[in-house]
């Protein structure tokens, strides 16, 4: 089995899957609304309406960056193990190949939704914004790294020691998929199977990878290329700080209809063609 998986078998201390669990909960919950609730008050003096840079930035930033710390100092101080051997041994460049499919994934989702007549551009590109865009960039790169560092990280790690690792895939990626449905609103039965793909994905792409570099550099630039890039809406929110402008036609399976793309069915078929991909090769990993 793979350095990467017994990660924490390195632990003077380790965390067993049940705390682990209420860890990852807490943390999400707690600290990670907290966190985002200052991050408001500190920026704007209350509440930043939703889809607006600042809002962006206090809940991507604030409510994100004491997550990762605190997890930080809980694997230094309670379980007594290099930060590192969480999943970032590996040289950082491999982030830049997970941007990379990402960029490339979610521009085929939207040019097929765009082919098809599903959705369409409106206006010219607004490269003013591109400042903006970027900040947010920075932003998603602490949020989608601390959700992979928390999830495909230290959670997989801990529930690979006691359950095995297809326990741990499986439990990972449903509870990735529940602290999420706070964003689903109603019944959207493609939004949480993608969730759930998404997990399943990421943890087959770091098991193979053997850390959480490439995952991180994906995590990132899904969720910022969707909105901060193509304009499209972001779990039913419209995102103001866009390159360009996507709007759905009649609403549909392939469009995601007010959720937005990620709660199309183009999105699952592309999940699911990246778990067919990386779960070979992470079954390698496994074995040897």
């Amino acid at each position: 089995m793979s350095s990467f998986l017994t990660g924490m078998d390195t632990a003077r201390r380790p965390t067993g899957p049940w705390l682990a669990l209420v860890v990852v909960a807490l943390l999400m919950l707690l600290v990670g609304g907290a966190g985002g609730v200052a991050a408001n008050l500190l920026l704007t003096g209350s509440t930043a309406p939703e889809g607006t840079l600042r809002g962006q930035v206090a809940m991507l930033f604030g409510g994100f960056a004491p997550v990762a710390l605190v997890l930080w100092l809980w694997i230094r101080f309670k379980e007594r193990r290099p930060f590192a051997t969480v999943g970032f041994e590996a040289p950082p460049r491999r982030v830049l190949g997970g941007m990379l499919a990402a960029l490339l994934t979610f521009t085929a989702i939207v040019l097929i939704a765009v082919l098809s007549g599903q959705m369409e551009f409106a206006g010219q590109p607004r490269w003013s914004l591109l400042p903006g865009v970027l900040i947010a960039l920075a932003a998603y790169a602490i949020q989608g790294s601390t959700e992979e560092l928390l999830c495909r990280g230290f959670l997989l790690q801990a529930l690979t020691r006691r359950w095995g690792v297809l326990a741990a895939v499986l439990v990972q990626a449903a509870l990735f998929a529940a602290l999420h449905t706070g964003n689903v609103g109603g019944l959207q039965v493609l939004a949480v199977l993608n969730l759930v793909l998404f997990g399943l994905f990421t943890a087959g792409w770091a098991i193979a990878e053997g850390g959480l570099w490439g995952v991180c550099g994906f995590h990132l630039m899904w969720n910022w290329v969707q909105g901060n890039v193509f304009g499209a809406s972001v779990s039913g929110t419209s995102v103001q700080t866009a390159l360009l402008s996507l709007r759905n036609g009649e609403p549909s399976i392939l469009n995601g209809a007010a959720f937005g793309l990620e709660a199309s069915v183009l999105t699952t078929v592309a999940l699911a063609v990246g778990c067919a991909l990386v779960f070979a090769p992470a079954r390698r990993a496994v074995r040897g």
